[in-house]
């Protein structure tokens, strides 16, 4: 069908108002099965077009892909989109914005998203990409997370879907739809904010736990600040004792100096005179051992004279044995060769023999050969002749299989025509019972959804119940708390009063405790003699001391300061008696504030409660009325729920009393056309069996005459398979009789084979056998010369051994007979160097005499211990002074923390007011959020219900009939005053419904101008295919709608086609533009 210019006016108007962005040009590079292509869309209707598996949705998974960052649940992003065997890829959707220019969004499979425009690059990252996408293609009336939900439930819905959220029943479908609307991120908040309620009190809990324990920590402050002072003049005491004993130590520490100069200058000439005499001693015993090593140097050359001769006749014989040694490897040698002549030439005498034996085998072999050749060609002749016979029987067993299975056939044929009949006649019994199954069942769902209202509708009223008991609860409360409040507001004030006099009280205590301190600093400095106390340097000639004026003035300072504890005792009695009433004072407030919110909040519930209950009311009366012939058992006063169980009871003992013909008709249908495909399959039978029957006869009667020689005692009656049996076993035992002669004749070549072989290995001839003899023999004559050489040897052996006992004695003392000068030497050394060291020793005892007569031990000793003893003394003081020290630091330490503590019981006063308040506004924002959500939802519902129903009466151009998208996102159709739920509308309305429902989202909730419809036509006949097709053009409101079918009878209507094939496995656009 080609669309005329009214049609494509009409087409263009109708998608052109109040819109933003449209699609210019969609490009791929190795996207799935595309290698490289662009595709270009106009303004309007695009249709998608080509075969299943072609392609088409890819287009729309690309769009999605780049345009809203959307890729298919749980894939791989680089493995489902990149082309198999491609490196890289990437999507570019050309889109022409609300400004008129055209924008190229790019996003490879692994790369940088971004944007292009013809001035350059303007966003890059997907953080930037996705905020310039949002903010300039959607006008900002989305968010950045929002793109791909927002694709995948409304502008792409996936293929096979359109319809299926909205055969949910209730529960799943709210669930489905309160997401998409984002209702549930409010009962979400509300939730989430329970725990922040929980964490803020247990905070404050925390807070005014830790302020307790802080009041008592700072308790012992003043106490601390007096250790302190206490501390630090003991310090001062302590250091200036140290610094006398540091003095003290050093002049002792000099003339112990002095003195232990002295006493090791004597201790070292002492340990030196000793040194000389063990020297002295050592000395003395290498001379003993110098003499005894000379007298055996002189033996030693006694010796050597007299075994002189023997060592040199013992030298010679050696000589003579060495000699002997060049001959006997020779001698030994000439045995070695004639050793392996010997062997030579008796392997050579093996090898003739073999070949001689090896000659007359291979003659032999020869001859056998000659007789069985003519037996060799009859069994291959035969042979031949079986495998021929053993084909034809192959192909005669098939051919009677074929014929068996065929007349099986033929049986079933019958048996499957009698079950067709019989399931005909049934499918007449079923049908009526089908109709009022499904009539039952509409209705069961129909009093299942007023269950569920009248649930929702009961739930209120419990819940309306329940706050109205809350709002007087809490009256009450309120009014308790402000009695109580006028009774804690003297109590503050007084408490206040009392705060302001102990205040005043704790500045006189410190004044006073300060004057004690000077009162007593005066005192120590002046109380014993006449030095004035108030004119500095001024002495009084009539008093010589002080010390009763301090007393008299400590005295009358002490009793003014116990009389301000007692005060301050008993206030802070009269605070005590209080029991804190500030504290109770803010409780008092904080509880008056949440009352007073929560009261606010449910100001509206008894009127809620009363429209409630006249629903309630008007149920009951519609139910009654329209179900009164279920209701004939139920009594007159009984609950709703009670009848709308008893109907419900009463529909379904009738669906059970069916026993679902539907099934049962299913089964038929699937019977009946299993049977159907099975008669067809089964309807050329007989043409074959009739076929396989004469080809049968065909073969019997060549076979019987090529093999006629072997059938001499076959009956002529006889069947084929008796016939091909008795001519293989006529065959089979000739080949017996034969004995394999080609076997044999093969065993026959591979022995001459072998006998050939060794032969040519036998190199070896009678002359050459002839030529070695002459060689040993020469070998044996050149042995003769060396027949004495073993007497020879053991001659000359027994005079070395005669020898060599003189021969080693003289090698023993050589060496030590060669050291008499060296040992004569070293004596005369040890002698002189004796005489030098008793000259020095006797020196070192005139200097040890000069030196004991200027020290005496007795003095060094008493100077020494006074040393050790100054050493102790400072060490205790400076332990002492540390171990004061370290308290005086632990007390800094302790004022610090104290000083802190009362800071931080301050802040956490202050801190622990500020989270009351916070409590406070949580609170107020949790019922907030809850009373909220389902006005918020409430609102949505109708603006998108309006859109919807505005659409659908445009898609299917009747605007008598009404779509309304209830409370819970059932959708209701009104016609001609009946109302008619989803369920109840043909597959063509119910994708009509759909569609506008689902087009509402998309304008109200994100503002796209462009949707896509894939495969909306699934599992639709002709008609409403036909149907449907005129119904997409009748909607407005849309830039662009693409539509993508494998039908090309849907895809006519359109101005603007794209047909995709899958050639080799790669898609292609080989068709675009209008169509013909």
């Amino acid at each position: 069908m080609r669309l005329n210019a009214s049609t494509r006016d009409k087409q263009t108007c109708h998608l052109s108002g109040g819109v933003q962005m449209w699609i210019n040009s969609v490009e791929l590079k190795n996207i799935k099965s595309y290698k490289h292509v662009i595709i270009p869309f106009e303004r309007g209707i695009n249709g998608i077009s080509g075969e299943n598996g072609a392609g088409k949705t890819t287009i729309l998974e690309s769009v999605g892909f780049a345009l809203f960052n959307y890729s298919p649940a749980k894939q791989n992003v680089k493995r489902y989109f990149l082309r198999k065997g491609a490196k890289s890829g990437e999507v570019r959707v050309n889109a022409v914005a609300s400004d008129g220019l055209e924008y190229v969004i790019v996003k490879p499979i692994s790369g940088e998203y971004r944007v292009l425009s013809q001035i350059g690059q303007l966003a890059v990252g997907t953080d930037d990409v996705l905020n310039w996408i949002t903010e300039n293609l959607f006008d900002g009336k989305i968010r950045p997370q929002e793109l791909a939900p927002i694709f995948q439930n409304t502008v792409g819905v996936p293929q096979g879907t359109f319809t299926s959220a909205f055969r949910l029943t209730a529960a799943p479908r709210k669930k489905e739809f309160d997401r998409i609307l984002k209702v549930d991120e409010y009962r979400t908040a509300f939730d989430n904010l329970s725990d922040v309620a929980k964490i803020v009190k247990n905070e404050i809990d925390d807070l005014d736990k830790r302020h307790h324990e802080l009041k008592g920590s700072t308790a012992n402050y003043g106490e601390l600040k007096a250790r302190f002072g206490r501390e630090m003049n003991r310090v001062s005491k302590i250091q200036g004792e140290i610094d006398e004993l540091v003095k003290h130590l050093a002049q002792l520490g000099l003339k112990k100096d002095d003195l232990g100069k002295k006493k090791e200058s004597i201790d070292s000439i002492r340990i030196e005179i000793e040194k000389l005499e063990r020297d002295i001693k050592d000395l003395e015993k290498h001379l003993v051992t110098a003499k005894k090593q000379l007298e055996e140097a002189i033996a030693a050359e006694n010796v050597l004279e007299e075994t002189k001769e023997l060592k040199e006749e013992y030298l010679k014989s050696q000589n003579k044995l060495e000699g002997l040694e060049g001959e006997k490897k020779k001698r030994d040698r000439l045995n070695e060769q004639r050793l392996k002549q010997e062997g030579k030439i008796k392997q050579m005498e093996l090898e003739l023999e073999k070949k001689k034996t090896l000659s007359e085998e291979l003659e032999n072999h020869r001859k056998n050969l000659c007789e069985i050749e003519p037996l060799v060609k009859e069994q291959k002749e035969i042979e031949r002749e079986i495998k021929s016979v053993e084909a034809k029987m192959r192909e005669i067993e098939s051919l009677q299989s074929d014929i068996r299975d065929l007349k099986e056939k033929t049986v079933l044929f019958e048996t499957l025509s009698n079950d067709l009949r019989r399931l005909k006649d049934a499918r007449k019994e079923i049908e009526p019972l089908v109709k009022e199954q499904k009539e039952i069942e509409r209705e069961i769902k129909s009093v299942e959804d007023n269950m569920r209202e009248i649930e929702s509708l009961q739930s209120d009223i419990r819940d309306l119940k329940e706050k109205t008991v809350l709002f007087e609860t809490l009256s009450n409360d309120l009014r308790r708390l402000e009695d109580a409040r006028k009774e804690i507001e003297p109590l503050v004030k007084g408490a206040e009063e009392i705060g302001r006099q102990k205040q005043m009280i704790a500045v006189k205590k410190s004044g006073i405790q300060e004057r004690i301190k000077s009162i007593r600093k005066n005192k120590k400095e002046t109380g014993a003699t006449n030095q004035c106390p108030i004119l500095e340097g001024v002495k009084c000639a009539a008093v010589t001391s002080f010390s009763d004026y301090f007393e008299e003035k400590l005295n009358v300072s002490q009793e003014e300061l116990n009389r301000l504890k007692n005060e301050l005792a008993v206030i802070e009695n009269e605070l005590k008696g209080l029991n804190n009433p500030e504290k109770r004072m803010n409780e008092n407030s904080s509880e008056i504030a949440r009352i007073t919110g929560q009261l606010s909040l449910l100001s509206d519930v008894k009127a809620g409660l009363q429209e409630r209950d006249a629903k309630m009311k008007e149920y009951d009366l519609i139910f009654s009325q329209k179900y009164s012939s279920y209701l004939t058992d139920v009594p007159l006063g009984a609950s709703l729920s009670v009848k709308i169980k008893r109907t419900k009871e009463m529909m379904e003992k009738r669906v059970n009393e069916l026993n679902d013909p539907e099934k049962r008709m299913n089964k038929n249908s699937s019977d009946t056309s299993r049977i159907t495909g099975q008669l067809s399959l089964l309807s050329d039978v007989k043409a074959g069996l009739q076929e396989r029957d004469a080809k049968m006869k065909e073969h019997d009667l060549s076979f019987s005459q090529k093999y006629s020689s072997y059938l001499t005692d076959v009956p002529l009656g006889a069947p084929l398979s008796v016939k091909i049996g008795k001519t293989m076993a006529i065959m089979e035992e000739r080949v017996h009789e034969l004995n394999d002669p080609d076997r044999q004749a093969s065993k026959i070549d591979a022995l001459m084979g072998a006998a050939k072989q060794e032969l040519s290995r036998i190199k070896t001839e009678e002359g050459d056998l002839e030529r070695e003899n002459s060689v040993l023999f020469d070998l044996k004559l050149g042995l003769s010369e060396f027949s004495d050489l073993d007497s020879r040897e053991a001659e000359i052996r027994q005079t070395m051994s005669d020898c060599e006992p003189h021969y080693l004695k003289y090698l023993r003392n050589e060496k030590n007979a060669g050291k008499v000068t060296l040992h004569r030497g070293r004596c005369d050394g040890v002698n002189s160097e004796i005489s030098e060291k008793l000259k020095e020793n006797d020196c070192l005892h005139k200097a040890l005499t000069e030196q004991m007569s200027t020290f005496d031990d007795g003095v060094y000793e008493l100077v020494k211990t006074k040393h050790e003893a100054g050493k102790i003394e400072l060490g205790s003081k400076k332990a002492k002074h540390g171990e004061i020290s370290g308290n005086l630091e632990g007390l800094t330490k302790d004022l610090e923390i104290v000083k802190s503590l009362i800071m931080e019981k301050d802040k956490l006063r202050r801190e622990c007011e500020s989270k009351n308040e916070f409590l406070s506004y949580i609170e107020f924002i949790r019922s907030t959020l809850r009373d909220s959500a389902q006005l918020i939802a409430g609102k949505l519902i109708k603006n998108i219900g309006e859109e919807a129903n505005r659409t659908y009466c445009e898609i299917i151009n009747d605007y008598t009939q009404e779509l309304r998208w209830t409370h819970d996102y059932a959708i209701i159709v009104t016609e001609h005053g009946e109302e008619k739920e989803f369920n109840q509308l043909s597959g063509g309305e119910q994708m009509g419904a759909s569609l506008a429902v689902r087009f509402a989202l998309l304008k109200i909730l994100s503002g796209c101008d462009a949707v896509f419809l894939d495969e909306p036509t699934q599992n639709m006949d002709e008609t409403r295919r036909e149907r449907l097709s005129e119904q997409i053009l009748n909607i407005s409101g849309f830039k662009q709608i693409f539509v993508i079918s494998h039908d090309d009878t849907f895809n006519e209507k359109y101005e603007n086609v794209i047909r995709v094939e899958k050639i080799d496995g790669e898609s292609r656009v080989v068709g675009g533009g209008v169509v013909s």
